[in-house]
């Protein structure tokens, strides 16, 4: 029952990560994909997944700071001098305070959500949705692994639909500009 419930709050981060991706402005994108890191912190943490939950409070804080950079007169550079940081002490943290063994095999494991997290927040940090697509359709490969990885349901969809998901928007909002731009010239 309880993996279940887990597997509940990973279907509502599904429901606002793949949402996300149909917003026009990259704000209300970073607004919507901090409520799904909520799910997913708690997700992961009832699946026992550590990294992932970590990752994921680091990525509230990251979605949300990054959404109102501009407005906080706060640089790329800076939120990137914070965040990806946070994101190796996380790794560090699943197998120093929370004693996961340190073998091959987990060490590249853990590795797979951190790389995610490093695209994505280069992608977040950029002045535009059109990198936020990009970035995190490169991303996306590596949270999908992990999430196979830990029997996350919610997380392996929603990575599925959110790279479906980036790439219409994609096509919607970047493309079709391009092609108008390119027509009307």
């Amino acid at each position: 029952m309880f993996f279940w419930i887990a597997q509940i709050f990973g279907l509502l981060g599904l429901l606002c990560n793949t949402l996300s991706y149909q917003c026009r402005k990259r704000t209300h994108i970073l607004l919507i994909q901090s409520g799904g890191s909520i799910f997913f912190a708690t997700h992961f943490l009832m699946l026992g997944a550590i990294s992932g939950a970590l990752l994921n409070i680091v990525g509230f804080f990251r979605a949300s700071v990054s959404a109102a950079k501009d407005r906080l007169h706060l640089s790329a550079t800076l939120l990137n001098g914070i965040f990806i940081p946070l994101y190796l002490l996380s790794y560090l943290a699943v197998f120093t305070l929370f004693g996961k063994e340190a073998t091959l095999p987990n060490l590249l494991i853990e590795l797979l959500p951190v790389a995610a997290m490093v695209l994505s927040t280069v992608g977040f940090s950029a002045g535009n949705a059109k990198a936020v697509r990009i970035y995190s359709s490169i991303a996306s490969p590596f949270w999908l692994t992990y999430n196979a990885i830990s029997l996350s349901i919610g997380g392996v969809c929603s990575e599925i639909l959110c790279l479906s998901s980036a790439i219409l928007g994609f096509f919607r909002h970047d493309h079709i500009k391009k092609n108008k731009e390119t027509s009307d010239q």
